[in-house]
């Protein structure tokens, strides 16, 4: 795909570009735009902010112009809701409490993505507005295409691969993937790592048993799971805490050793405690 410039007099100057092997270099002044040249209100947006301010940012080997929080939301606002919006939504705040992202987007993305998507990703713990902006550029809001969250998932490239033969699994791992998607929740897990969440208690758990970089693996895996299930059946995110994470795993486990006494001809009594003399 050829790429042409636009350039802009700044200062009574006009730069000059280069484009050599995939690498591009742009100049105070100038517009890259694909081509064919569509004037849509995207390419005017960034062409009217090179002029406003022509300092560049790098977006992998590109370099574009850093749109405004104004420009971003009025795309916001090009964008209907997915589902049936009532007239008077619930105000949500910019950011999370305790919040101390310096590289966070206009203060109104989290309220736009609530009124596209009708759940507030945000909330769920480790998931940022950026990194909610980003899940849903990749993923759109129709989850009708993952039949289930497994296929979702293994989209993601956060499922396990079986290598099996003669019915024994030889080896585990997950597929090497350039999903963005799948960054974004690896994401989300780095940053429940420490966290006082059930997602938190998750990655703790799993670190004791599979090692640091499984784990991490795992509690991703464990978050794309949970916004599946909410954007696929538009339900809001409870945290159930750390503390409620392990009362829950210590009565599944519970009932895992009553069943197997229970096959065994045995009966399990809890110990009494001991009484002081």
């Amino acid at each position: 795909m050829t790429l042409r410039f636009v350039p802009q007099a700044i200062g009574g100057r006009r730069g000059q570009h280069q484009h050599d092997e995939g690498q591009m270099r742009a100049y105070p002044g100038q517009v890259f735009l694909r081509e064919p040249a569509h004037q849509g209100p995207e390419l005017l947006a960034v062409a009217e902010q090179a002029v406003l301010d022509p300092t560049p940012v790098v977006v992998g080997v590109h370099r574009l112009p850093r749109l405004s929080h104004r420009t971003v939301g009025q795309q916001y606002a090009a964008i209907p809701p997915r589902w049936d919006a009532p007239d008077d939504l619930p105000t949500l705040p910019s950011v999370k409490p305790g919040s101390k992202s310096k590289n966070k987007p206009a203060d109104a993305t989290r309220q736009e993505l609530f009124r596209i998507t009708g759940v507030d990703l945000v909330a769920v713990e480790g998931i940022s507005a950026s990194l909610a902006q980003t899940i849903i550029s990749e993923i759109g809001t129709d989850m009708s295409r993952f039949p289930t969250a497994r296929h979702f998932c293994s989209w993601l490239g956060l499922a396990p691969h079986n290598d099996i033969s003669g019915g024994k699994v030889l080896r585990s791992r997950t597929l090497k993937t350039d999903n963005r998607a799948g960054q974004a929740f690896r994401q989300a897990a780095a940053a429940v790592t420490r966290s006082d969440s059930a997602f938190g208690a998750f990655y703790r758990r799993k670190r004791a048993q599979i090692g640091p970089m499984q784990a991490l693996v795992a509690t991703a895996h464990k978050i794309a799971r949970t916004v599946y299930y909410m954007l696929k059946h538009r339900v809001a995110y409870h945290d159930i805490g750390a503390q409620g994470y392990e009362t829950q795993q210590r009565e599944q486990e519970l009932t895992y050793l009553q069943r197997k006494a229970a096959r065994l001809g045995f009966e399990l009594t809890p110990k009494q405690a001991a009484v002081p003399s």
